[in-house]
């Protein structure tokens, strides 16, 4: 154990050191822009699955995260906290990193947004599923 936090210590004074660097400053366009694209697919991939859950039979969302039928509280709250996540991730990384790190930057939140555009491929694709009305009739 004493190894470890040995080994820590010796590898984080030069990466502090390393991180020292400018980091960008005033109001950072790309940075906002990407951001606002991961909401957006976030939100329109959420609705999507609640109006496949509601109108569709047999929709059930495949994110173990959520479970099978999760309420839109549960979906918008954790999707949201997740990108969240992404978005802080990807800020520190801009900013508080080595040269190699902060080139990676939007990673997370290209991650994060790709995974969300290619659920609403996929439930685009598998639209073609029986609609059924409040009482459970197929329409």
């Amino acid at each position: 154990m004493r190894r470890a936090i040995l080994v820590v210590l010796f590898v984080s004074f030069p990466m502090n050191a390393i991180c020292q660097e400018k980091s960008p400053k005033g109001f950072d366009w790309k940075f906002a822009s990407l951001t606002a694209g991961q909401v957006a697919a976030t939100i329109w991939d959420d609705d999507q699955t609640q109006g496949c859950l509601k109108n569709v039979v047999g929709c059930r969302e495949t994110d173990w995260i959520y479970g099978p039928r999760p309420s839109p509280v549960r979906m918008y709250g954790t999707s949201l906290a997740l990108d969240a996540a992404f978005t802080g991730l990807s800020w520190t990384m801009r900013h508080h990193g080595p040269k190699f790190v902060r080139r990676a930057w939007e990673g997370p939140i290209l991650f994060s947004t790709g995974s969300h555009i290619q659920a609403i491929a996929e439930s685009v694709h598998s639209g073609k599923l029986e609609k059924v009305d409040r009482q459970g009739r197929v329409k």
